[in-house]
């Protein structure tokens, strides 16, 4: 629940790394960003590829002042 869809992106399986991460910026912003400041949070990806989803996801967190991880459960060569 802290992270929550700010735009949708559009499917990118077949997309460049560049194409991945333009699409994908900004489209995640953190829920009440004050209660996040200082705490430790694990962002768990299922399948990393180009890695582009996972720092979406990981920046507007360290943005907000956690401390973020990340766990991957496989990774797409």
């Amino acid at each position: 629940g802290a992270l929550v869809r700010r735009r949708a992106a559009a499917p990118s399986p077949d997309c460049s790394r560049v194409a991945r991460r333009r699409n994908l910026a900004a489209a995640f912003a953190v829920r009440d960003p004050a209660a996040w400041r200082g705490r430790e949070v694990l962002v768990v990806d299922d399948v990393l590829t180009t890695g582009s989803t996972l720092k979406a996801a990981l920046e507007p967190l360290e943005a907000a002042g956690a401390r973020v991880r990340a766990a991957v459960l496989a990774w797409a060569s």
